[in-house]
């Protein structure tokens, strides 16, 4: 199959878009606030239900961190849309795999080890929370979300890397599906397929009566509502431009 030209390259699997850079730095903006706003309150802790006003919208920033999850959606599951309707190759999954590794984790293990170093000798300080030290390789793999004795500790803000690294595995399953599938429509009926499963996965959740250990609030199926969202976004933009029947 010939590519047309001045099609995107196929292993660019996650294109940058100038028109989402303002939507990241507006993401980042809420992410920064949120966790300024909880990190400096006596007890840290995100909910602010009983609090007042401003604590309530502060506590509400935490959107930025599912903003991100949509974006991902969105730029990740492009490159498969392309290929679904024959206008690039599938996409190189080494390459894919190379991309998500530098792209997470030279920052994240350099936070990891400042995080050591800094916080290991202030335990028992307000806010700090200090996994065992025999977990510690749990946070060389991004397997921290999947220990209650790891799961928010060390540097918590990291749990968003771990379902991020999850959706990175996940994502070329998923798009192989769509493009096994036919007619094209299987383009939607991936992302439709997620968004249900992720929707039915939170209201167990909710109406579970027992508490909701963070390993599961923090997993990947709880989030996949966000990511769905991305990838129905990128499918609804070809259909608008007349390119998806």
């Amino acid at each position: 199959m010939s590519v047309a030209p001045g099609t995107p390259s196929p292993d660019r699997t996650a294109e940058r878009h100038g028109a989402l850079e303002g939507v990241r730095g507006l993401a980042a903006l809420a992410v920064f606030g949120f966790h300024a706003w909880l990190y400096t309150r006596a007890h840290v802790i995100a909910d602010a239900r009983g609090q007042g006003v401003d604590d309530q919208l502060l506590s509400q920033l935490r959107v930025g961190l599912v903003l991100f999850f949509v974006l991902s959606g969105f730029l990740l599951y492009g490159p498969w849309v392309r290929a679904g309707l024959d206008r690039a190759r599938r996409p190189a999954l080494g390459r894919y795999a190379r991309r998500r590794l530098a792209r997470i984790l030279p920052a994240y293990y350099l936070a990891i080890g400042v995080a050591i170093l800094v916080l290991w000798p202030l335990e028992g300080s307000p806010g700090v929370r200090l996994p065992p030290a025999g977990k510690l390789p749990l946070f060389l793999i991004l397997g921290q979300n999947q220990d209650p004795q790891t799961v928010l500790t060390l540097v918590p803000p990291t749990w968003t890397l771990a379902i991020e690294a999850s959706f990175y595995l996940v994502l070329p399953v998923f798009g192989w599906l769509a493009l096994r599938a036919r007619p094209r429509t299987a383009l939607v009926a991936v992302p439709a397929a997620l968004l249900v499963a992720g929707i039915a996965f939170n209201w167990w959740i909710a109406t579970d009566s027992s508490p909701t250990p963070q390993t599961v609030a923090k997993s990947l199926p709880a989030m996949l509502p966000s990511f769905a969202l991305g990838d129905f976004t990128m499918v609804d933009l070809f259909r608008f431009a007349g390119v998806l029947a």
